[in-house]
Parts: C-alpha cells; structure tokens; sequence
C-alpha cells in the first residue's frame, strides 16, 4: 500500500475518532472541503507542510507511515 493511502487512512481513522465531519476538519487546516476530501481519499497529496500540520492535530506517526 502507499504512504498516500496509509495517509488517507489515518486521516480519516483520527477525523472519525475526533467525531468530525470533513467540512470541520477543512476548517482546521484551512483548506476547502473538497481539497480535504481528495486529501482524505487518497486522490491527492499533501504538501508536506500541511501534511505535518495533519499529522500534529490528528496525532498520526509520519514516520511510521512512511515506514
């Protein structure tokens, strides 16, 4: 599997934790909520800015994920 979707994976496992909808995870990372759904999915990629910023409000391993 790739780390994009290990990503998305994790994402979505801390939003669903967090009881948060995607449109309220958008306005935490200040993205729209169709960019976050891409996000989400695994269509797209983060930069790694924001991917680290994801990583810190969700809680989610980077380095674990990237193996």
């Amino acid at each position: 599997m790739s780390v994009r979707f290990e990503f998305s994976g994790a994402m979505y496992r801390a939003r669903t934790k967090r009881k948060l909808t995607q449109e309220e995870s958008a306005e935490i990372f200040e993205i729209s909520n169709r960019w976050y759904q891409k996000l989400e999915k695994g269509i797209a990629e983060p930069r790694i800015t924001l991917a680290c910023k994801i990583a810190k409000e969700f809680d989610i391993d980077l380095n674990e994920i990237a193996g």
